[in-house]
């Protein structure tokens, strides 16, 4: 008797390529999955965002009046993220932050600003809920990878989870969510843009619930954001980091002051220089990784958390190529 395939934990077919955003792998799909892709999912996400928005409306008016008693103001928090095709846009969420301050007038520290109730809140997913109107308005899709930082994308370098719109859930959320560790994060997020499928996006809305139910706040990732946990594990060093983050800043700053859009270029000449850095430094060195994710930090990351060679597709050793950096 055959057993049953899992679409989630199959072997997957991506076969990394140094290619940018604007990648299509349409002769290797079938017509149905082009077609959904191009033009079923959007309306799908119209279809379902709208009627999820009248559904959920009493919800997230309850919502928003807790909100504002227990955190007070603004109620929506709005943050600049990478979206398909590397392009930023402003993502909606439940406030989960108080505004308290020390003595002097500074903030206080992230944990200390946090309640029960905006644990509830994370823990639960539901301030994701205004992201309900940023699927509306295209810039997100239900099923999809997350939206990371525009810090984390700057130090990942890779466009290729960029290939499509980012989700409301998506395939690292089901498959593991706060557990997951970096390396986890992204190799489930090139495999859904690689394999997006009708039948795929079923799988991961129908098990989003359950894993909601079932996940906790404990994260296997020592730092929450991916540039201090490069930092961290000493793979870049502390003036990469700094510069990294003005680049972030910049590419933030173009977008909210004047509507630009630069973080593609921006991204290619910052790991341009970090490619310079790493030739200068260890001229000989060759890594075998993806060559969609051959950058120093990822390819250093890789080696020094998982070991020498090791592949992010476990499944795909045949498929993989060397990468000299």
């Amino acid at each position: 008797m055959t057993a049953k395939t899992d679409i989630l934990t199959a072997p997957s077919t991506y076969v990394a390529t140094p290619d940018d955003a604007g990648y299509d792998d349409t002769a290797s799909k079938g017509r149905s999955v082009e077609m959904y892709r191009h033009f079923f999912k959007r309306a799908l996400d119209i279809l379902i965002s709208l009627t999820a928005l009248i559904v959920f409306s009493p919800l997230m008016l309850l919502l928003a009046v807790c909100v504002r008693i227990a955190l007070g103001g603004p109620v929506i928090f709005k943050q600049v993220r990478p979206g398909k095709g590397g392009r930023l846009f402003y993502i909606y969420k439940f406030r989960t932050m108080s505004d308290k301050r020390d003595a002097n007038g500074e903030l206080l520290p992230d944990e200390l600003r946090v309640t029960t109730f905006s644990r509830l809140l994370r823990k639960t997913s539901l301030d994701e809920l205004p992201q309900i109107i940023n699927i509306l308005k295209g810039d997100m899709s239900l099923i999809g990878p997350r939206p990371r930082l525009v810090k984390d994308a700057v130090f990942y370098g890779s466009f290729k989870s960029l290939e499509v719109r980012p989700g409301l859930t998506g395939k690292s959320q089901v498959c593991g969510r706060n557990d997951n560790t970096w390396d986890q994060v992204f190799r489930y997020d090139a495999e859904y843009a690689d394999n997006l499928s009708f039948g795929m996006d079923v799988s991961i809305f129908f098990r989003t619930f359950p894993a909601l139910l079932r996940s906790g706040q404990s994260e296997k990732r020592d730092n929450k954001y991916y540039p201090d946990e490069l930092l961290h594990h000493r793979i870049i060093t502390q003036s990469q980091y700094d510069e990294g983050l003005r680049v972030a800043e910049k590419i933030v700053s173009a977008f909210t002051e004047r509507g630009e859009q630069i973080m593609r270029e921006e991204i290619i000449r910052f790991h341009e220089r970090l490619n310079s850095y790493e030739q200068a430094s260890k001229p000989s060195v060759t890594r075998t990784y993806p060559a969609d994710v051959a950058h120093p930090a990822l390819g250093t990351y890789e080696k020094v958390l998982h070991g020498k060679g090791r592949e992010l597709r476990d499944e795909a050793k045949d498929e993989r190529s060397q990468v000299s950096i």
